[in-house]
């Protein structure tokens, strides 16, 4: 095959760009810069309406991800995994009762070992405090919600590339306010753990 690609000539170097072009292409990620933010809005790689579907999606992500670092710094990593093990259940329930979608019995069934071995997990667990085991269960309903309102986002987005890197930002966004006051936190918290 490698003779036949060297032997094409000129037809070799237009596939050859064509394809890095592709390749440029699906590498690519829209990211709004300064100058497109401030032109007329025509430019703009992502509408207000889809904007306003994203923010609460970035909320939940940013919620899901700050819950899960407290409960892994609350109890064992291994028990805060154990828990975040219950997202399915979580997403199975939430497709049911807010996106009405039904859920065949095979599904239940196969849910029901992980939601009896986390019970047991979590009644033999040495670590357990209830704010560990509280914001492991706040971040798998965060990202249960974030997963939902993704599906929703999703169709009317052409990529769901896209789509992460759009809620990511905005998540990064929910999470500046708390990381500025973080000095003032950790300067507090450092004291109550050396007393």
């Amino acid at each position: 095959m490698e003779s036949r690609i060297l032997s094409s000539g000129a037809t070799t170097t237009s596939s050859v760009r064509s394809l890095t072009k592709q390749v440029a292409r699906i590498n690519t990620v829209a990211v709004p810069s300064p100058a497109r933010l401030t032109s007329n809005g025509a430019n703009l790689p992502i509408d207000s309406n889809l904007l306003k579907l994203l923010i609460p999606v970035g909320f939940c992500h940013a919620l899901g991800h700050v819950t899960s670092n407290v409960s892994f710094a609350a109890v064992a990593v291994s028990f805060t995994l154990t828990i975040k093990a219950l997202e399915p259940f979580f997403n199975a329930a939430a497709s049911q009762f807010i996106l009405g979608q039904s859920i065949p019995i095979t599904l239940c069934l196969s849910l029901a070992p992980v939601v009896i071995g986390v019970s047991m997990a979590s009644l033999t667990e040495l670590s357990f405090n209830w704010l560990g085991f509280t914001s492991a269960m706040i971040s798998n309903i965060s990202f249960t919600y974030r997963s939902i309102y993704s599906k929703k986002a999703m169709t009317d987005m052409d990529s769901s590339t896209n789509l992460y890197a759009y809620i990511s930002i905005i998540a990064l966004l929910f999470c500046i306010p708390p990381a500025l006051e973080g000095p003032q936190l950790l300067k507090y918290g450092l004291n109550d753990a050396i007393a």
